[in-house]
């Protein structure tokens, strides 16, 4: 089949055998099931990135209500854009993989080939820059260290692996774990490594 022929989609005048022709049209079908396939893998790691950063994120938001009470579980300048760049990141691949589904499973009584494509391309594109943006930003923020006396860098992966397990801090002194961090940092760790499988 010409380029031009396959361009216009079904409609247009063929000068391809039957047999090429039904070659085209089971390729087509075939890659047609693999993106939908991939869209569906796609979705189910972003609704669970969404799910495990937004409970990290809950988490945080519940319990530094009691900082005005001078009880403060979090450290003074942790830092956020890691998790919300992450659930930022899960919504669009989410959303996109979803719209390319309901695009795809519509039926059309014309070829659409041409649109699916055009639409798959874009979406990738889109979809690829969110989660790398995503991952950079997980990976720039994720450097805690200490100045003078107070923590910076620290993120909610950071400080619930620090205070999750317990060990020892830089004085030699005994850290018992902190209750509900063990499976926090289980549950915010799953959704970086989602997130750069997909990336």
């Amino acid at each position: 089949m010409s380029s031009i022929t396959s361009l216009r989609g079904a409609h247009a005048p063929s000068t391809a055998s039957d047999e090429d022709e039904s070659t085209y049209i089971k390729r087509t079908r075939t890659l047609h099931w693999v993106r939908i396939g991939l869209c569906a893998v796609t979705l189910a790691l972003a609704t669970a990135i969404i799910a495990t950063e937004g409970h990290a994120l809950q988490y945080y938001n519940q319990m530094s209500k009691y900082e005005k009470m001078y009880l403060a579980l979090w450290p003074e300048n942790l830092e956020l854009r890691p998790s919300v760049a992450l659930v930022i990141g899960g919504v669009i691949l989410a959303l996109q993989s979803l719209a390319y589904s309901i695009v795809a499973l519509l039926p059309s009584p014309r070829s659409r080939i041409l649109l699916l494509n055009s639409f798959a391309t874009a979406i990738s594109i889109i979809g690829f820059v969110a989660a790398l943006i995503a991952v950079v930003f997980t990976l720039i923020y994720t450097n805690p260290h200490s100045e003078n006396g107070s923590y910076r860098g620290e993120t909610i992966n950071s400080w619930t692996c620090t205070w999750g397990f317990g060990g020892r801090d830089a004085d030699g002194v005994d850290i018992d774990a902190v209750a509900d961090f063990p499976q926090l940092f289980r549950v915010v760790s799953f959704s970086g490594k989602g997130l750069v499988s997909r990336g």
